[in-house]
């Protein structure tokens, strides 16, 4: 993703020149709607738009309200927000304010380098019923201009809470529960959650808890599935703690895989399921068992990554 650097106007609340007049859509699958830049359209591997043959893109991710003052201390400051991107291989450049549905919103921007390519990048926090981040990747030479990001940006609006059933329809990937796993909720189009156990909101790690999750790009470093497994589990929280204690190739997604099995604090238990797809496209399941889980938890886990597989 990412490329050169962008100015970004002064560190105070931004006005935005519009681009061409569009009408608002609608994200499938998300609360999120705006307006998006010309010559970008609905992506159909993931929850956001697309363009320039597929180098310019707009992502949406939804995530748990729970975590929003997390991800909101990223965007605290400049200093911060550069040390939380770095870990994604971004050069934060500025960090800035605009006004979205109301409500001033933190906006930074920068460039990376992946796969010999330089992109310009930009990454906004919203606030609502869920915590929304909305990342926009352009290429170097891209026709779409800063101020023509800024004012897409500018008109994202978070409407009501989605059914589940719309929610699932726009992952990339199916997946089916096997008992006593359920399922909890579908976020941005690109993961999906699973636990045992009467609570949805668990932060005290009672419950297992699986998460599926579906991305295009492979993170920084990344040159195999087993330096791939390594970079997400450390880039994830709860599972960065982890010690692995063993690495074996499984079937998952429909292909060949990886998963790796280890310890975390508190007597905890991970697995981390990892596939790669052709053209950087992974899908990965991490799974964390509490302390007291039965070990039986462990073929009914088996049986979900065994029906994880990529929509046609």
């Amino acid at each position: 993703m990412l490329r050169t650097l962008l100015a970004l106007a002064g560190a105070g609340l931004l006005g935005c020149t519009p681009g061409a007049a569009a009408d608002p859509v609608q994200i499938p699958g998300s609360q999120v709607s705006l307006v998006p830049p010309a010559g970008m359209e609905l992506a159909t591997q993931f929850s956001g738009l697309t363009g320039e043959q597929g180098q310019a893109s707009i992502l949406v991710a939804e995530l748990p309200a729970e975590a929003a003052e997390p991800i909101g201390t990223l965007f605290d400051s400049l200093p911060a927000a550069r040390t939380a991107f770095a870990s994604k291989g971004i050069v934060v450049d500025t960090l800035a304010h605009i006004q979205a549905q109301g409500a001033k919103v933190p906006v930074v921007a920068g460039t990376q380098r992946a796969h010999g390519q330089s992109f310009r990048k930009w990454a906004a926090f919203y606030r609502g019923t869920k915590a929304v981040l909305v990342t926009v990747q352009l290429p170097d030479g891209s026709s779409i201009t800063d101020a023509q990001v800024m004012h897409t940006l500018a008109s994202v609006t978070l409407q009501g809470e989605v059914t589940l059933a719309t929610k699932l329809a726009a992952l990339p990937f199916t997946a089916e529960p096997a008992g006593p796993f359920r399922i909890i909720d579908a976020l941005g189009g690109s993961s999906l959650r699973m636990t045992a156990g009467p609570l949805d909101v668990d932060p005290q790690g009672l419950q297992p808890l699986i998460v599926i999750a579906s991305q295009l790009a492979l993170p920084a470093g990344a040159t195999s599935p087993a330096t791939t497994s390594r970079t997400l589990i450390a880039g994830t929280r709860e599972l960065d703690q982890g010690v692995a204690q063993s690495q074996r190739r499984v079937s998952f997604a429909g292909i060949d895989g990886i998963v790796v099995t280890g310890t975390l604090p508190e007597g905890r238990r991970f697995a981390h399921y990892l596939a790669l797809w052709p053209g950087q496209r992974y899908v990965r399941m991490a799974v964390i068992y509490p302390a007291d889980a039965d070990p039986g938890l462990e073929q009914s886990v088996a049986a979900i990554a065994a029906s994880v597989m990529f929509r046609p």
